[in-house]
């Protein structure tokens, strides 16, 4: 391999991170952003810092109505940071959300090239990852910040699973490295709690010699960073593990409506052409053609899984990474907002950086089929661009062409609901 090339895709995959979001740096602050940043952020002292931690992220939403769900000191220690450095300026935040986003950008590169060998692969499965459009309200939106500081200790965890688990002796240490590495992102976003077990999975993929009994103890690691979380968490919130109240009521319309999500997000993550800042989305009351093609995906998905499993397949990776991160969040009974969110596909939308990887590294020896599937990433990658582009173009100039530009311009005159989600 040509010394050249690993700083190559290093820059490129930092590029396609980068300079489609440069723009976001003139944004103001909108929606949550107006009740998130403020003096409460300020930090002055050690007394500070624990009031920060001991604040649920949802208080600052000020509805006494609402039940406290969320508990991320990591997010509001990074914003107190910017309001040190940038005081009232959103420049100083956006620069810092752009700046998580490369950082994710780049260790998700660097995990999937350790889960597969392929660097070329990798960095073509997260160009992919980094242009997708769906990602512009968690990059832009400021308050979105938790969704790309979650995936950045997450992906980092995982990189540190593959790239040190397998050379380090003590089983008891394998994961070590990695259960470090996940706990800021446990407090960032509660979807790295249900993508905890992904590390677990990459170990037992990429050393091939592990004994269940061993990958056994060195999942320890990962369930104590796990037990610290939740022991926070419980100290904070109390016994208050789902939303006191759910968007959808009766138990049918719960369950129809969460499997018919996953039909609705599929089309977003795969052709994400038709993107709002918000999806009205109505209850399925009943059975209709929504909630059977989610059965269908729900079915094609375990059935993955399980074959995959059963073959220690790298394939079986990214199956689970979306199942994980993506089927909680499509469980009504978890949702405080909006039925239906683009920003919930942001660690979800990673299967599909990691899928190109593997299916890439899995292909025969053959230059032209290697260079086919090359040719076909490049070419959803070039998709997801222009899709992304006519999405930001929207904020070129007023007024905004769609819903999705009053978010990423930085207007404030379309509410999201304010779930903080």
């Amino acid at each position: 391999m040509p010394r050249w090339l690993l700083p190559l895709l290093a820059f490129l995959v930092v590029a396609a991170a980068v300079l489609p979001y440069a723009r976001t740096l003139d944004y103001q602050f909108v929606w949550d952003d107006a009740y998130l940043i403020g003096p409460t952020l300020d930090v002055r002292g050690p007394a500070d810092v624990a009031r920060l931690w001991n604040t649920p992220f949802d208080q600052f939403l000020k509805d006494e109505a609402m039940t406290r769900n969320y508990f991320r000191p990591a997010v509001l220690y990074t914003l107190a940071m910017d309001r040190a450095s940038s005081g009232e300026n959103p420049r100083g935040f956006h620069l810092t959300n752009v700046a998580l986003y490369a950082a994710t950008c780049f260790f998700l590169w660097l995990f999937a090239w350790g889960l597969s060998g392929r660097p070329v692969a990798a960095a073509l499965g997260t160009i992919l990852f980094a242009l997708h459009p769906t990602h512009a309200e968690s990059v832009a939106f400021v308050s979105g910040r938790t969704d790309v500081q979650a995936a950045l200790f997450l992906f980092a965890a995982l990189w540190a699973a593959v790239r040190f688990g397998p050379s380090i002796a003590n089983p008891m240490w394998k994961l070590a490295p990695a259960a470090a590495l996940l706990l800021p992102g446990l407090f960032s976003k509660e979807v790295a709690l249900f993508g905890a077990p992904l590390l677990v999975l990459a170990l037992w993929l990429r050393d091939r010699k592990l004994a269940a009994g061993d990958l056994a103890r060195a999942s320890g690691a990962v369930v104590a960073a796990v037990a610290v979380y939740l022991v926070a968490r419980f100290s904070v919130l109390g016994s208050h593990p789902i939303p006191g109240l759910a968007p959808v009521e009766g138990a049918a319309a719960q369950l129809f409506t969460s499997v018919a999500l996953v039909a609705r997000y599929l089309p977003l993550l795969l052709v994400p052409v038709r993107l709002s800042a918000r999806h009205e989305i109505a209850p399925v009351e009943t059975p209709d053609l929504a909630f059977v093609a989610g059965a269908v995906a729900l079915v094609a998905l375990g059935a993955g899984l399980w074959i995959t499993l059963r073959r220690r397949s790298p394939w079986s990776l990214p199956l689970a990474l979306f199942a994980l991160t993506l089927l909680p969040v499509c469980y009504v009974k978890l949702l405080s907002g909006a039925l239906l969110a683009e920003r919930f596909l942001f660690v979800p939308s990673a299967a599909l950086a990691l899928a190109v990887t593997v299916g890439i590294a899995a292909l025969p020896g053959a230059a032209g089929a290697s260079a086919a599937a090359t040719a076909a990433a490049a070419a959803a990658a070039l998709a997801c661009a222009g899709w992304s582009y006519r999405r930001w173009r929207a904020t070129s100039s007023e007024p905004v062409a769609d819903e999705a530009g009053d978010l990423v311009g930085g207007r404030t005159d379309r509410d999201p609901g304010g779930t903080l989600a």
